[in-house]
This record gives structure tokens, C-alpha cells and sequence, in this order.
């Protein structure tokens, strides 16, 4: 069947998102999948309940042309389904020759015994063959040895997210940015640089007080050398650059040269660094910030805290014990944008954060990543003739990857929905906040650094030669420079 677009309208719907064949069966108020023309198909009641976007898709119409009403004023309503399970269960229950029929299974606060789910406790009152809905597996679920099931290859992956209204500045300062301009080989090779540089022009100037027979202390040698070595003057002495040796005139030109080239360097990265920088941070950023910050309250789905409680992750366990449990009757995300005094942070899964875009656009994920859970879509009694019949077939659609295809076409149908609502997904649904991209992230190295260094480090080398044999010529050579506070060194500069 070729899909239409998306519209308002029940036929749209229908011709976009639900199974090829499929009808909406009036006198028994059912979504009919499977095979729709044999007399002779068997039919198997399936109760669906908790919708998610992609996976399993409900949407109410009423009945605009009065097909299932006596009167037709009534106007009844009537349920379609669509989504990648109701797919996967018209495939099956074709190849079976059933015709699977649809319900949504209403709640009437009887589920605590039938692990918080509706649809499970209608398979075990027998008012249902099959359950379709997508949950976890729990110790309380498959382990009271009532269920068969047909679990999921993709698990549920959960994320801790927050209102933006808790959301603070990123006081890091500029300090780690000025840090992390540069790697911590890079700050290596810069310190290495200047020590090369600082020793030898200490060296230089201390061979320059020989040359001229001035004794000073090398404390006051690494002060001159701080002041200036090409200008910097003796007391009560003359000193211009011609007197300046080789060795320090080059060590000065360069340091001024490797002066001017750090600060270059930082005067193009760190604005882009400031640039592309968050400015809002969430108050955490994994699972022990948030069990050390004893300001917000945490919430989670029942089923996910029961599952936390029996991991072997020790920081899992502890944060369960902090969550408080919302059960399956109520509707999680009205929950999670109600007015409250308190923060709160709430644990989510990535299509209940799509859900969550319906009601607000004002989350985003504090903690991403934070458990991935195992989930079957399609439970059973145990041990039943219909597990048997599904079980091989079920197994084969997931390895031809059928569900992964379909997965990216359904999941269109709930940006469809915000598109509808003037949503942007890329706004609304729930995500971390933008980091620092890889660039930006990245402080130069000593291969960005190449060019500059090679070219320091052959100058450093030739001022060393340099020194070295100045220190010979004046430790073989007989003459003597004389001190600059001969008066006929006085009067020579100032000859015409």
C-alpha cells in the first residue's frame, strides 16, 4: 500500500500507519490485523496498552460517517493502531492465518498483581490471548513464572532530564579555557622552550658581566635578565645594543618573536573556545553529582526503579533507593510538567522524552546514558499453543531487520505530531546540551606547534653555539674588554 501524506483526518492516519489490510471492526469495537478474508482464520484477542511513539501508535477518531453506529448521531469513536509492533503482529497473525484483534485494555486499579500493567492482567483473566505492550522484564513480571515472552533486540535506553529552569552558568571560568588552550604536551614543549632560553640568556649575561668585569650576584643576573638584556643598563654605567653579545641579542629577538607567537595562537583559539563553550549546565552531569546534591527529588516509572534495585551497579542501587515510583495508571509526563516547589529531575526514556515534547518543550537531559534496559513487546500465557505458533516467526522478522527498517518510518508519525503542534523536534524533544564540539575541545598539540617549535628550537641552538664560543674566545683569548667606566671609553662615545 503506498503511504499518504499525513493528515488530520482518520483515513490519513490510517492509509499512513497502520498495517496494510487491517480494519476497524464494529461489532466487536476491535483494531482487526492478520488475515481479514478467510472465514475459517482463527481469532486471537490481543490487549495493547502503553502507546510509545514509533514502537506502538493509537489514535481516536470519531466515526465521521457513522458506520458503526445504530444512530447515526452518535458518532461513536474508534481506535486505529499503528507502530512497528502492530506491524511485526500483522505479519505474524497473516502467516498463522489469525485474525488478530485490538483492544486497549482499560484500567480499573487492578494491576498490582499483574505487574502494574492492564494488559497483562487481562491475559491472566483469560480476556486476552496476547498482551502488546512494551515492557520491561522485570523480577516481578517474567519471574513469577506466569509469562512467555518475545523481548525485544533493542533495549530501553534512559536518561536523567531536568526543567531548563535549573539549569546554572558555567562558572569554570576562563582559567580551564586559557589551560586548555594548549595539550599538556604543547604546555611541555612551551615550558621547555623557555627554560632552554631563560638558561642560556642568564648564561650570556653573566658571560657579558666578565667581558665588562662588573661582579654581580646571580640574583641580580636573572633580574636583569627579566628587565630586558637588549637594552637593559649596569648601574652607573653606559650600555647600548653594539655591547650587546651575539649569543643574548638572538635569545632576545627570539623570545620576543616566541612571545608574540603563544600569544597569537591563544588570540585565535580561545574566542572560538568562548564561542562554542556552554554557557548553562545542568547543577550534575552523572549519578554520583546527583546522589551527592541532596536539592531535587527524582522520579521514575515503577517497573525501572524495580529494575535498578537488582543491578549489580552499586550507584544504580543507591539512586533507586532515592527515586519514588510512578506507577503505569498514571500519565508520566502530565506528572512531569504539573506545577512543583521541589526540583525534580525524572528518569526517561528516549521515546517517552518524544512523548514528553507533546506537553513541553522546557527539558533537557542531565545525565544521558543513564541504564539501558531489556523490554518485550508481546506477552503471552506461559507456555500457550499461540507462543508456540509466534515465537519462530517473531524471530525471524527481527533477524531479516525488519523492525529496523520500519522503525524509521514510524518514527516519522511523532514528528508529524509536534510539526502539527508548530514544534520543532529539534527544540522540543528532550537532549544534552550542546558541548564544545571536537575542535573546540581539542587544545593545539605539538603537530599544530610543528612549524613554530622546529624554527625556536634551531634558533635556541644556534644561541647556544653562539655562547659556546663566546665562552671560548674570552676564556683563550689575552685581551681583555676594558670596564665601560674608563673615561676614554666615556669620551670615545661621544666623539663626532
Amino acid at each position: 500500500m503506498e503511504r499518504g501524506i499525513i493528515m488530520s483526518s482518520s483515513s490519513a492516519w490510517y492509509e499512513s500507519w497502520s498495517p496494510d489490510g487491517s480494519v476497524y471492526n464494529c461489532s466487536s469495537l476491535t483494531f482487526d490485523v492478520g488475515s481479514m478474508t478467510d472465514p475459517n482464520a482463527q481469532d486471537i484477542r490481543v490487549a495493547a496498552a502503553l502507546p510509545e511513539p514509533a514502537y506502538l501508535m493509537r489514535e481516536t477518531f470519531y466515526d465521521e460517517q457513522g458506520v458503526c453506529a445504530s444512530d447515526a448521531k452518535a458518532r461513536p469513536s474508534k481506535v486505529y493502531w499503528g507502530g512497528v509492533w502492530i506491524s511485526v503482529l500483522a505479519r505474524i497473525c497473516l502467516t498463522i492465518n489469525a485474525r488478530c484483534k485490538i483492544y486497549e485494555a482499560i484500567d480499573h486499579n487492578d494491576t498490582s498483581n499483574y505487574g502494574d500493567s492492564t494488559a497483562l492482567r487481562d491475559v491472566m483473566q483469560d480476556k486476552a490471548e496476547i498482551a502488546l505492550t512494551p515492557l520491561l522484564i522485570t523480577r516481578s513480571r517474567f519471574g513469577s513464572g506466569n509469562y512467555s515472552i518475545l523481548a525485544s533486540l533493542k533495549n530501553k535506553s534512559y536518561a536523567l532530564i531536568l526543567n531548563k529552569k535549573y539549569l546554572t552558568l558555567d562558572s569554570s571560568g576562563t582559567e580551564r579555557i586559557v589551560v586548555g588552550s594548549f595539550t599538556p604536551d604543547s604546555w611541555l614543549g612551551i615550558v621547555a622552550c623557555v627554560l632552554v632560553m631563560f638558561t642560556t640568556l642568564c648564561l650570556s649575561q653573566k658571560l657579558r658581566e666578565l667581558y665588562y668585569n662588573k661582579h654581580f650576584t646571580w640574583k641580580e643576573t636573572i633580574s636583569d635578565v627579566f628587565q630586558g638584556i637588549l637594552v637593559g643598563d649596569f648601574p652607573d654605567e653606559i650600555c647600548v645594543i653594539r655591547d650587546t653579545l651575539p649569543s643574548t641579542a638572538t635569545l632576545t629577538i627570539l623570545s620576543l618573536i616566541f612571545s608574540l607567537i603563544i600569544v597569537n595562537y591563544m588570540n585565535a583559539i580561545i574566542p572560538y573556545q568562548l564561542a562554542v563553550s556552554a554557557m548553562l549546565v545542568p547543577p550534575f552531569s552523572t549519578l554520583p553529582n546527583f546522589l551527592s546534591n541532596p536539592d531535587f527529588v527524582a522520579y521514575g516509572n515503577k517497573a525501572v526503579r524495580e529494575s535498578m534495585l537488582d543491578s549489580k551497579d552499586e550507584v544504580l542501587r543507591q539512586f533507586a533507593t532515592r527515586m519514588n515510583a510512578i506507577n503505569n495508571s498514571q500519565n508520566y509526563y502530565e506528572f512531569m510538567t504539573r506545577n512543583s516547589s521541589s526540583k525534580e529531575v525524572y528518569l526517561a526514556h528516549k521515546e517517552g522524552e518524544i512523548l514528553l515534547a507533546n506537553y513541553s518543550c522546557d527539558f533537557v537531559e542531565a545525565v544521558p546514558n543513564v541504564l539501558s534496559l531489556t523490554i518485550a513487546p508481546l506477552w503471552f500465557k506461559r507456555d500457550s499453543d499461540i507462543y508456540y505458533k509466534f515465537a519462530p516467526r517473531f524471530e525471524r522478522l527481527l533477524s531479516e531487520k525488519l523492525v529496523d527498517s520500519d522503525l524509521g518510518y514510524y518514527r516519522e508519525s511523532s514528528y508529524d505530531v509536534l510539526r502539527r503542534a508548530n514544534k520543532s523536534k529539534n527544540l522540543c524533544i528532550a537532549k544534552p546540551l550542546p558541548g564544545n564540539p571536537d575542535l573546540g575541545n581539542r587544545g593545539l598539540n605539538l603537530v599544530d606547534l610543528t612549524l613554530p617549535f622546529v624554527g625556536i628550537m634551531l634558533v635556541n641552538i644556534v644561541a647556544c653555539v653562539a655562547l659556546l664560543l663566546e665562552i671560548l674566545v674570552y676564556r683563550f683569548s689575552h685581551r681583555r674588554i676594558r670596564p665601560m667606566t674608563d673615561q676614554s671609553n666615556l669620551d670615545s662615545l661621544h666623539r663626532p
